[in-house]
Protein backbone atom coordinates (compact mmCIF):
# COMPACT_ATOMS: atom_id res chain seq x y z
CA UNK A 1 0.00 0.00 0.00
CA UNK A 2 1.08 3.25 -1.14
CA UNK A 3 2.00 6.06 1.46
CA UNK A 4 -0.47 8.45 -0.65
CA UNK A 5 -3.52 5.98 -0.12
CA UNK A 6 -2.63 5.15 3.96
CA UNK A 7 -3.73 8.08 4.82
CA UNK A 8 -6.72 9.16 4.30
CA UNK A 9 -7.29 13.04 3.61
CA UNK A 10 -9.24 15.36 5.50
CA UNK A 11 -12.60 16.20 4.25
CA UNK A 12 -13.24 19.40 2.95
CA UNK A 13 -16.32 21.34 4.84
CA UNK A 14 -19.31 22.64 3.23
CA UNK A 15 -19.73 24.96 5.87
CA UNK A 16 -19.10 28.13 5.22
CA UNK A 17 -18.42 30.54 8.59
CA UNK A 18 -19.27 33.52 6.55
CA UNK A 19 -22.42 32.42 5.58
CA UNK A 20 -25.44 34.80 6.76
CA UNK A 21 -27.86 31.75 7.13
CA UNK A 22 -25.35 30.11 8.93
CA UNK A 23 -24.63 33.33 11.17
CA UNK A 24 -28.63 34.15 11.97
CA UNK A 25 -28.78 30.28 12.82
CA UNK A 26 -26.23 30.57 15.12
CA UNK A 27 -27.43 33.51 16.57
CA UNK A 28 -31.31 32.19 16.83
CA UNK A 29 -29.92 28.96 18.91
CA UNK A 30 -27.92 31.21 21.55
CA UNK A 31 -28.86 30.83 24.71
CA UNK A 32 -27.86 34.41 25.68
CA UNK A 33 -29.28 37.75 24.16
CA UNK A 34 -27.08 38.99 21.28
CA UNK A 35 -27.43 42.43 19.82
CA UNK A 36 -25.70 44.73 17.10
CA UNK A 37 -25.41 48.51 16.58
CA UNK A 38 -23.73 50.67 13.88
CA UNK A 39 -21.34 53.46 14.96
CA UNK A 40 -24.28 56.00 15.11
CA UNK A 41 -26.22 53.62 18.35
CA UNK A 42 -28.76 52.28 16.01
CA UNK A 43 -29.62 48.68 16.16
CA UNK A 44 -28.79 46.65 13.71
CA UNK A 45 -29.89 42.82 14.65
CA UNK A 46 -30.76 40.69 17.69
CA UNK A 47 -31.67 37.46 17.93
CA UNK A 48 -35.08 36.09 19.70
CA UNK A 49 -33.13 36.28 23.43
CA UNK A 50 -32.79 40.00 23.26
CA UNK A 51 -36.27 40.43 21.58
CA UNK A 52 -37.93 38.11 24.44
CA UNK A 53 -35.82 39.84 27.35
CA UNK A 54 -37.15 43.53 26.43
CA UNK A 55 -40.43 42.34 25.43
CA UNK A 56 -40.37 44.15 22.04
CA UNK A 57 -40.94 42.63 18.16
CA UNK A 58 -36.99 42.57 16.69
CA UNK A 59 -38.47 44.22 13.48
CA UNK A 60 -39.78 47.29 15.77
CA UNK A 61 -35.96 47.65 17.04
CA UNK A 62 -34.35 47.57 13.46
CA UNK A 63 -32.95 50.76 12.33
CA UNK A 64 -33.85 52.98 15.49
CA UNK A 65 -32.18 53.90 18.84
CA UNK A 66 -32.48 52.32 22.14
CA UNK A 67 -34.51 54.83 23.35
CA UNK A 68 -37.00 54.85 20.98
CA UNK A 69 -38.00 51.09 21.45
CA UNK A 70 -36.72 50.14 24.96
CA UNK A 71 -37.59 51.15 28.52
CA UNK A 72 -35.98 54.07 29.10
CA UNK A 73 -33.61 53.08 32.22
CA UNK A 74 -32.62 49.84 29.95
CA UNK A 75 -32.18 52.47 26.84
CA UNK A 76 -30.06 54.54 29.25
CA UNK A 77 -27.73 52.08 30.23
CA UNK A 78 -27.51 50.19 26.50
CA UNK A 79 -26.87 54.11 24.87
CA UNK A 80 -24.05 54.80 27.63
CA UNK A 81 -22.48 51.42 26.95
CA UNK A 82 -22.26 51.61 23.16
CA UNK A 83 -21.78 55.34 23.26
CA UNK A 84 -18.64 54.49 26.14
CA UNK A 85 -17.37 51.85 23.33
CA UNK A 86 -16.97 53.95 20.57
CA UNK A 87 -15.20 56.94 22.15
CA UNK A 88 -12.71 54.49 23.46
CA UNK A 89 -12.92 51.32 20.74
CA UNK A 90 -12.75 49.29 24.14
CA UNK A 91 -15.46 46.49 25.66
CA UNK A 92 -17.77 47.95 28.50
CA UNK A 93 -19.23 45.81 30.69
CA UNK A 94 -22.22 46.55 33.03
CA UNK A 95 -22.57 43.83 35.46
CA UNK A 96 -25.66 44.11 36.97
CA UNK A 97 -28.71 45.01 34.97
CA UNK A 98 -32.35 44.37 36.29
CA UNK A 99 -35.04 44.17 33.75
CA UNK A 100 -38.80 43.39 33.79
CA UNK A 101 -39.64 40.21 31.71
CA UNK A 102 -43.22 39.84 30.20
CA UNK A 103 -44.43 37.63 32.38
CA UNK A 104 -43.55 40.74 35.13
CA UNK A 105 -40.97 39.02 37.61
CA UNK A 106 -37.55 41.07 37.73
CA UNK A 107 -34.58 38.62 36.04
CA UNK A 108 -30.78 40.07 36.53
CA UNK A 109 -28.39 40.38 33.37
CA UNK A 110 -24.96 41.25 32.78
CA UNK A 111 -24.17 42.84 30.05
CA UNK A 112 -20.96 42.93 27.74
CA UNK A 113 -20.50 45.22 24.50
CA UNK A 114 -17.58 44.70 22.37
CA UNK A 115 -16.07 46.52 19.05
CA UNK A 116 -16.27 44.70 16.12
CA UNK A 117 -13.80 45.86 13.38
CA UNK A 118 -13.25 45.26 9.89
CA UNK A 119 -10.60 44.20 7.96
CA UNK A 120 -9.01 47.70 7.82
CA UNK A 121 -9.51 47.90 11.45
CA UNK A 122 -12.12 50.12 11.32
CA UNK A 123 -14.78 50.28 14.06
CA UNK A 124 -17.91 48.75 12.57
CA UNK A 125 -20.24 47.59 14.74
CA UNK A 126 -20.80 47.46 18.64
CA UNK A 127 -21.80 43.77 20.05
CA UNK A 128 -24.04 43.43 22.82
CA UNK A 129 -24.24 39.87 24.89
CA UNK A 130 -26.72 39.42 27.94
CA UNK A 131 -26.45 36.87 30.03
CA UNK A 132 -29.03 35.56 32.51
CA UNK A 133 -27.40 35.68 35.89
CA UNK A 134 -30.97 35.68 38.09
CA UNK A 135 -30.03 32.47 39.46
CA UNK A 136 -26.38 33.44 40.86
CA UNK A 137 -27.79 36.69 41.77
CA UNK A 138 -30.17 35.25 44.05
CA UNK A 139 -27.68 32.82 45.57
CA UNK A 140 -25.75 35.45 46.10
CA UNK A 141 -27.90 37.32 48.37
CA UNK A 142 -29.25 33.96 49.84
CA UNK A 143 -26.38 33.76 51.40
CA UNK A 144 -26.09 37.17 52.10
CA UNK A 145 -28.99 36.89 54.16
CA UNK A 146 -27.42 33.73 55.60
CA UNK A 147 -24.36 35.47 56.52
CA UNK A 148 -26.39 38.66 57.76
CA UNK A 149 -28.59 36.02 60.05
CA UNK A 150 -25.55 33.99 61.38
CA UNK A 151 -23.64 37.77 62.20
CA UNK A 152 -26.67 39.03 63.93
CA UNK A 153 -26.98 35.86 65.76
CA UNK A 154 -23.26 35.87 67.27
CA UNK A 155 -23.48 39.61 68.15
CA UNK A 156 -26.29 38.72 70.21
CA UNK A 157 -24.45 36.16 72.14
CA UNK A 158 -21.89 38.07 72.39
CA UNK A 159 -19.34 35.79 70.66
CA UNK A 160 -16.19 36.93 68.26
CA UNK A 161 -15.30 34.65 65.66
CA UNK A 162 -12.51 34.31 63.97
CA UNK A 163 -10.76 32.11 61.13
CA UNK A 164 -7.06 30.70 60.65
CA UNK A 165 -5.57 28.68 57.85
CA UNK A 166 -4.81 25.33 58.04
CA UNK A 167 -1.41 25.68 60.22
CA UNK A 168 -3.32 27.76 62.64
CA UNK A 169 -2.15 30.69 61.72
CA UNK A 170 -4.48 33.92 61.40
CA UNK A 171 -5.34 35.44 57.95
CA UNK A 172 -8.77 37.17 58.18
CA UNK A 173 -9.49 40.10 59.99
CA UNK A 174 -11.73 39.78 62.73
CA UNK A 175 -13.09 43.18 64.08
CA UNK A 176 -14.56 42.36 67.16
CA UNK A 177 -11.61 40.83 68.34
CA UNK A 178 -9.66 43.90 68.21
CA UNK A 179 -12.30 46.42 69.14
CA UNK A 180 -12.16 44.32 72.63
CA UNK A 181 -8.59 44.29 72.76
CA UNK A 182 -7.54 47.25 70.96
CA UNK A 183 -4.99 45.84 68.73
CA UNK A 184 -4.02 47.06 65.10
CA UNK A 185 -4.81 44.53 61.90
CA UNK A 186 -1.34 43.86 61.42
CA UNK A 187 -0.81 43.22 65.35
CA UNK A 188 -3.67 40.96 65.01
CA UNK A 189 -2.43 39.10 62.19
CA UNK A 190 1.00 38.56 63.39
CA UNK A 191 -0.22 36.04 65.93
CA UNK A 192 -1.34 38.67 67.90
CA UNK A 193 -4.08 37.23 69.94
CA UNK A 194 -1.80 34.76 71.81
CA UNK A 195 -0.28 38.45 73.00
CA UNK A 196 -3.23 39.30 75.19
CA UNK A 197 -3.70 36.25 76.29
CA UNK A 198 -3.41 36.11 80.49
CA UNK A 199 0.92 35.64 80.45
CA UNK A 200 -0.24 32.90 83.17
CA UNK A 201 -2.42 30.78 80.73
CA UNK A 202 -0.48 32.18 77.63
CA UNK A 203 1.93 28.63 77.35
CA UNK A 204 -0.92 26.47 78.45
CA UNK A 205 -2.83 27.87 75.91
CA UNK A 206 -0.72 28.03 73.02
CA UNK A 207 -0.32 24.47 73.80
CA UNK A 208 -2.96 23.09 73.98
CA UNK A 209 -3.84 25.26 70.29
CA UNK A 210 -1.12 23.35 68.75
CA UNK A 211 -2.07 19.81 70.50
CA UNK A 212 -5.63 20.40 68.68
CA UNK A 213 -3.58 21.52 65.25
CA UNK A 214 -1.77 18.49 65.22
CA UNK A 215 -4.55 15.85 65.71
CA UNK A 216 -7.21 17.86 63.67
CA UNK A 217 -9.43 17.65 66.76
CA UNK A 218 -12.11 20.45 68.58
CA UNK A 219 -9.85 22.77 70.31
CA UNK A 220 -12.15 24.07 73.68
CA UNK A 221 -10.51 26.31 76.15
CA UNK A 222 -10.69 28.61 78.85
CA UNK A 223 -8.60 31.82 79.26
CA UNK A 224 -8.62 35.72 80.37
CA UNK A 225 -7.93 38.40 77.66
CA UNK A 226 -6.37 41.75 78.12
CA UNK A 227 -8.69 44.33 77.01
CA UNK A 228 -7.78 47.80 75.82
CA UNK A 229 -8.75 49.40 79.23
CA UNK A 230 -6.03 47.09 80.76
CA UNK A 231 -8.53 44.95 82.87
CA UNK A 232 -9.02 41.36 82.08
CA UNK A 233 -12.25 39.38 80.65
CA UNK A 234 -12.67 35.75 80.92
CA UNK A 235 -13.25 33.88 77.52
CA UNK A 236 -14.69 30.40 76.60
CA UNK A 237 -12.88 29.37 72.90
CA UNK A 238 -14.30 26.52 70.79
CA UNK A 239 -12.64 26.10 67.28
CA UNK A 240 -13.19 23.14 65.21
CA UNK A 241 -11.15 22.30 61.31
CA UNK A 242 -12.75 22.22 58.02
CA UNK A 243 -12.35 18.82 56.30
CA UNK A 244 -13.08 18.59 52.70
CA UNK A 245 -11.76 15.71 50.78
CA UNK A 246 -9.61 14.43 53.83
CA UNK A 247 -7.64 17.73 54.19
CA UNK A 248 -8.24 20.70 56.52
CA UNK A 249 -8.93 23.69 54.76
CA UNK A 250 -9.18 26.04 57.73
CA UNK A 251 -10.12 26.59 61.30
CA UNK A 252 -13.19 28.21 62.40
CA UNK A 253 -13.51 29.45 65.97
CA UNK A 254 -15.88 31.74 68.51
CA UNK A 255 -15.00 33.00 71.63
CA UNK A 256 -17.48 33.79 74.30
CA UNK A 257 -17.44 36.76 76.75
CA UNK A 258 -18.34 34.62 80.08
CA UNK A 259 -16.96 36.97 82.61
CA UNK A 260 -20.82 37.84 83.99
CA UNK A 261 -21.03 34.14 84.83
CA UNK A 262 -17.28 34.00 86.19
CA UNK A 263 -17.80 36.89 88.33
CA UNK A 264 -21.47 35.34 89.18
CA UNK A 265 -19.68 32.65 90.40
CA UNK A 266 -16.84 33.75 91.68
CA UNK A 267 -19.54 35.83 94.35
CA UNK A 268 -21.65 32.87 95.03
CA UNK A 269 -18.48 31.15 96.36
CA UNK A 270 -17.52 34.07 98.36
CA UNK A 271 -21.06 34.41 99.53
CA UNK A 272 -21.26 30.66 100.69
CA UNK A 273 -18.18 31.04 102.38
CA UNK A 274 -19.06 34.20 104.29
CA UNK A 275 -22.48 32.06 105.32
CA UNK A 276 -20.67 28.99 106.73
CA UNK A 277 -18.41 31.06 108.89
CA UNK A 278 -21.63 32.58 109.83
CA UNK A 279 -23.22 29.36 110.69
CA UNK A 280 -19.97 27.92 112.27
CA UNK A 281 -20.21 31.27 114.77
CA UNK A 282 -23.87 30.46 114.86
CA UNK A 283 -23.14 26.92 116.50
CA UNK A 284 -20.10 27.78 118.64
CA UNK A 285 -21.60 30.56 120.13
CA UNK A 286 -25.05 28.00 121.10
CA UNK A 287 -22.58 25.44 122.25
CA UNK A 288 -20.85 28.20 123.80
CA UNK A 289 -24.32 29.36 125.77
CA UNK A 290 -25.12 25.74 126.29
CA UNK A 291 -21.53 24.77 128.24
CA UNK A 292 -22.18 28.48 130.43
CA UNK A 293 -25.15 27.47 131.47
CA UNK A 294 -23.54 23.87 132.70
CA UNK A 295 -20.59 25.91 134.88
CA UNK A 296 -21.37 25.54 138.28
CA UNK A 297 -17.79 27.79 139.26
CA UNK A 298 -15.68 30.79 138.17
CA UNK A 299 -13.15 27.89 136.94
CA UNK A 300 -15.50 26.13 134.69
CA UNK A 301 -16.85 29.47 133.16
CA UNK A 302 -13.44 30.75 132.37
CA UNK A 303 -12.60 27.21 131.35
CA UNK A 304 -15.47 27.66 128.70
CA UNK A 305 -14.92 31.53 127.79
CA UNK A 306 -10.80 29.71 127.15
CA UNK A 307 -11.84 26.99 124.72
CA UNK A 308 -15.04 29.10 122.95
CA UNK A 309 -11.85 32.07 122.08
CA UNK A 310 -9.06 29.43 121.14
CA UNK A 311 -11.64 27.96 118.87
CA UNK A 312 -12.56 31.11 117.40
CA UNK A 313 -9.31 32.27 116.70
CA UNK A 314 -7.88 28.71 115.93
CA UNK A 315 -4.99 29.85 118.28
CA UNK A 316 -2.96 27.12 119.65
CA UNK A 317 -3.41 28.70 123.15
CA UNK A 318 -5.54 31.37 125.11
CA UNK A 319 -5.83 32.52 128.51
CA UNK A 320 -7.97 34.75 130.32
CA UNK A 321 -7.22 37.67 132.95
CA UNK A 322 -9.49 37.53 136.61
CA UNK A 323 -9.02 40.86 138.46
CA UNK A 324 -9.27 40.26 141.93
CA UNK A 325 -10.63 43.44 143.29
CA UNK A 326 -9.54 43.16 146.82
CA UNK A 327 -5.98 42.52 146.11
CA UNK A 328 -6.29 44.98 142.74
CA UNK A 329 -4.00 41.90 141.18
CA UNK A 330 -5.05 39.83 137.68
CA UNK A 331 -5.03 36.79 137.72
CA UNK A 332 -3.88 35.05 134.70
CA UNK A 333 -5.45 31.72 133.68
CA UNK A 334 -3.92 29.77 130.09
CA UNK A 335 -5.79 27.09 128.36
Amino acid sequence: MSAETSVPRPRESDVDVSDSALFKGMLSEAEFAFAFFDADSRIQRVNDVFSDVVNVPADRMVGRPPVEVLAADLSQIITHAVQAVIESDAPVTEGRVRVRSAEGDTRHWSLSFSPVHDDAGELRAIALVGLDVTESRQTEEALRRSEERYRSLVEAQSQLVWITSPTGAVVEDAPQWRAITGQGLEEYLASGWLEVVHPEERQQTEEAWREALRGRTMFEWNYRVRTRASGYRHFEVRAVPIIRHGRVVEWVGANTDVTPQREAEEMRGRLTDQLGAAALRTARLQGATAMLAEALTVEQVVQVIIDVGRTALAADRSAVALLDTDRAALKLING
